[in-house]
């Protein structure tokens, strides 16, 4: 009895799409263009979605923590330098990146400004200096000469990259004039290995491997460390 009742319900619905084709076409039609609406919908939104990660990814630093040590206090909106404060020494950072693994790459960085002479000329300009434990992931190219080498980079060699209006300021406009060339930094010479490519850096700018600055020199400027999270979902957990 009750698959005679199925039967029948069957036959009438058949029946009526028979006798209404056109009517049953239109409502066909407007389910697959509904259907066919949504997913076109949904597909741009994943597509839009994977789009502007990749333009954070590429054109900002949001998946970059950095690690620094305050060394001054405010009291009633006067900054004071503290007594004392941690420092962030090259041994306490590698312990760091150890923990965090090869995910997160990581660099600390040490910067001052120095004189350095002119050569040939009595007179001297203003360069920041960095000391680098090395170069994040896209980071650090160099458009003549070389980076550095590994070798250097945990030795502390007496190399250096300068960035090309550094170039042009102590050797001239052609830049590859450098390569091979000494520049004192107080108490160290070093030799300068490579150019940065990046021209539209307005500073001078000096880059050497961190060692060879001394501890008593990140006692009165305590580096930073940068570290790279592998997403920007990632960062709440490099920051804890």
């Amino acid at each position: 009895m009750q698959g005679q009742k199925i039967w029948f319900s069957f036959s009438q619905a058949f029946e009526g799409i028979r006798s209404n084709w056109f009517h049953t076409f239109l409502s066909i039609l407007g389910v697959i263009i509904g259907v066919a609406s949504l997913v076109t919908i949904l597909s741009l939104i994943d597509g839009m979605e994977e789009f502007a990660k990749s333009q954070i990814r590429n054109t900002t630093n949001l998946e970059n923590v950095v690690l620094n040590t305050p060394t001054t206090v405010a009291r009633n909106g006067v900054l004071i330098k503290k007594d004392t404060f941690p420092v962030l020494y090259p041994e306490r950072f590698r312990e760091l990146s150890r923990k965090l693994g090869s995910n997160t790459p990581g660099i600390l960085v040490y910067s001052q400004g120095v004189e350095i002479p002119i050569p040939a000329q009595a007179s001297s300009i203003g360069v920041m200096v960095n000391g680098v434990s090395g170069f994040l992931p896209d980071e650090g190219a160099h458009g003549k000469g070389r980076g550095f080498s590994s070798e250097e980079l945990e030795q502390g060699k007496p190399v250096a990259m300068i960035n090309p209006n550094l170039a042009r300021r102590l050797f001239g406009k052609e830049t590859e004039k450098a390569l091979g060339k000494s520049v004192d930094l107080g108490d160290t010479t070093v030799t300068i290995i490579g150019i940065f490519l990046n021209e539209k850096d307005p500073n001078a700018r000096l880059v050497a491997p961190i060692g060879l600055f001394s501890p008593d020199a990140f006692s009165q400027r305590p580096p930073q460390a940068v570290f790279r999270a592998a997403s920007v979902e990632e960062v709440p957990q490099v920051k804890k």
